[in-house]
């Protein structure tokens, strides 16, 4: 192969990143997709128990049962707003969305993700609530797990203008 044919060559041929696109590495793709699946399931449970969903025994501690109260529907509010932050989070990490911010914040972020979802395992190991307990205890334990790692997996950056290499000129013009 000439100097020429290196050149142009793609800096991520299909065959090494499993035909994934211009990611450098396509193991913490499927990781992110599945937390972030498994975040939106969180997500859309409070936006359900802020509509007035009948779940209070499912959620805080299961002091409620029915509707909870105004105060905890705000709560699930901020709660809906701060999980789907760390669903498009692990989007980042996983190198499916793409921005400088998101993926310089990503990397640290979703460390903090990991320790925040392993304490919500405990806590809801620890509730008297049947639901927290054997419901969410396991499935936010699994989404820990997943996020451990998403944290640990190399990261993926989509290949920019400033990482293609540049075409070389024959000389001529």
């Amino acid at each position: 192969m000439n100097e020429k044919q290196k050149s142009t060559q793609d800096p991520d041929p299909p065959g090494r990143t499993g035909g994934l696109g211009p990611f450098r590495s396509s193991r913490a793709r499927p990781l992110a997709a599945l937390l972030a699946c498994g975040l939106a399931v969180i997500v859309a449970f409070h936006v359900l128990l802020v509509a007035g969903a009948p779940w209070g025994a499912a959620a805080y501690g299961g002091s409620q049962t029915g509707q909870l109260p105004t105060e905890l529907r705000v709560a699930s509010a901020f709660q809906a707003a701060f999980w789907l932050l760390a669903a498009l989070t692990a989007l980042s990490r996983g190198g499916l969305t793409t921005g400088p911010l998101w993926s310089a914040f990503s990397k640290r972020a979703v460390w903090v993700l990991t320790a925040v979802l392993v304490v919500g395992a405990v806590i809801n190991a620890a509730s008297s609530s049947n639901w927290e307990r054997f419901g969410w205890a396991p499935f936010v334990l699994a989404l820990a797990i997943l996020s451990l790692r998403l944290a640990r997996s190399p990261i993926n950056v989509p290949v920019g203008i400033e990482d293609a290499p540049l075409p070389r000129s024959n000389g001529s013009i």
